[in-house]
């Protein structure tokens, strides 16, 4: 389960959402809407306390177990 509380940027206001397992994401948007700034918060590269990946702190867990989870592709 992927979810976001209240994450907030110059870009993104507020996103908040949950995924379940198994579930797929597709954001889309005009050019600067944030989306690649939303991707980049989903998989930590940009770093925040707003995401939680099985419950966990995305920010808690390992580079390595993270990839295996979730990842970016620009």
């Amino acid at each position: 389960m992927l979810e976001i509380n209240n994450y907030k940027s110059d870009i993104l206001d507020d996103i908040t959402f949950t995924l379940q397992e198994n579930d797929n994401l597709i954001i889309l948007g005009q050019n600067g809407a944030g989306k690649s700034t939303l991707a980049k918060v989903l998989c930590n590269l940009i770093e925040n306390n707003n995401v939680k990946l099985f419950g966990q702190n995305i920010d808690d867990i390992s580079d390595k177990k993270r990839a295996e989870l979730i990842n970016y592709i620009p």
